[in-house]
């Protein structure tokens, strides 16, 4: 009798520790697939690229405008289907600083991004049919460029040329008008100049877009 009653004890202490084994084995494979996640959210949270630009992208903070006016994204319209609609643009050296900024494209040419200090600036932006957004680059260097192209009776551009920074380092003003007898009459600046030498001009800034 006591030989059986000993028999089942092993019995019950060999599947006590089996069921022991076991449960310590699932514990240490749901630790490791934690961590495993755990360090897959960490690293996306914290990659180098990652940017104060990439932060407004995704929602965190806003871009504010020269009269630190907020945008944030979310109230940004992205719908293919209508004229007023953004989409993602590209990143380049628009400021000349070594660094790229962000454009947008969008209703009157969109808008350009640009970190400075430790928020996300709108540094330039369309602001209708007679200030629309463009950028050229001529020899590595980029401006920023508001035109009015489609109005009867003128034309103008208006270049801008930043120092690296937040300062405006040349800018020149390119148009023509119609005066009362519906001729032409075109300016480099302050200075009269003739059609050819205005379409000559013209095309030094965008022969290279």
């Amino acid at each position: 009798m006591m030989k059986k009653v000993g028999l089942v004890i092993q019995i019950l202490l060999i599947l006590f520790l089996c069921g022991c084994n076991e449960k310590e084995i699932v514990t240490e494979d749901d630790s490791v697939l934690s961590s495993e996640q755990i360090i897959t959210v960490d690293s996306n949270d914290t990659s180098e690229n990652r940017d104060l630009i990439d932060d407004f992208l995704n929602g965190d903070i806003p871009a504010y405008y020269d009269d630190d006016r907020p945008l944030w994204f979310k109230d940004m319209l992205f719908d293919e289907a209508e004229w007023d609609s953004y989409s993602l643009g590209v990143r380049a050296d628009f400021d000349n600083d070594g660094e790229d900024e962000q454009s947008l494209n969008g209703p009157y040419g969109g808008m350009c991004l640009d970190i400075q200090g430790d928020c996300v600036r709108i540094m330039a932006h369309g602001q209708g049919t007679a200030i629309v957004l463009d950028y050229v680059l001529v020899d590595d260097i980029y401006w920023i460029v508001y035109k009015d192209t489609t109005h009867s009776g003128r034309q103008h551009y208006h270049f801008i040329r930043y120092n690296g920074g937040e300062s405006i380092e040349e800018e020149h003003i390119l148009e023509w008008h119609e005066d009362e007898n519906g001729e032409r009459r075109h300016y480099y600046d302050d200075e009269v100049i003739t059609e050819e030498r205005y379409e000559e001009i013209r095309m030094q800034y965008f022969e290279e877009k």
